[in-house]
């Protein structure tokens, strides 16, 4: 949506993802303008996933500092193996059961949680 937004000077009127795996629904989930949401009713968005201009002015703004920070910790060095949902959602710190690459991943599987002695830090 950021990309429709600054690279083609169009404005978005959502955003939706279609899940492919780990979910009963598979009904595209996202967000969508709240005035655009008629004009897809054929892809069956949920109702709770429409917002207004507002709102959606907002997702967009915190989805351009969630990747902002992340660009900034990736220029620093601090390359994460972090896949999973991010901090403060459900299964943050856990990879999803589903993947497909843990043959090579050199992940741990069991939840990252900071060592005893780093929180004494």
């Amino acid at each position: 949506m950021l990309a429709v937004e600054e690279l083609w000077q169009a404005p978005a009127v959502g955003g939706v993802y279609h899940p492919l795996r780990g979910s009963s629904q598979r009904r595209p989930r996202g967000v969508v303008l709240d005035e655009a949401a008629e004009a897809l009713e054929s892809l069956g968005v949920y109702s709770t996933d429409t917002v207004d201009g507002e709102r959606l002015a907002a997702v967009l703004d915190e989805a351009r500092g969630r990747a902002s920070r992340i660009v900034a910790r990736m220029r620093a060095g601090d390359i994460r193996r972090d896949p999973g949902p991010r901090p403060g959602l459900r299964d943050h710190g856990v990879c999803p059961q589903f993947c497909d690459l843990a043959p090579i991943c050199r992940r741990d599987r069991a939840p990252v949680e900071p060592a005893e002695e780093d929180e004494e830090r």
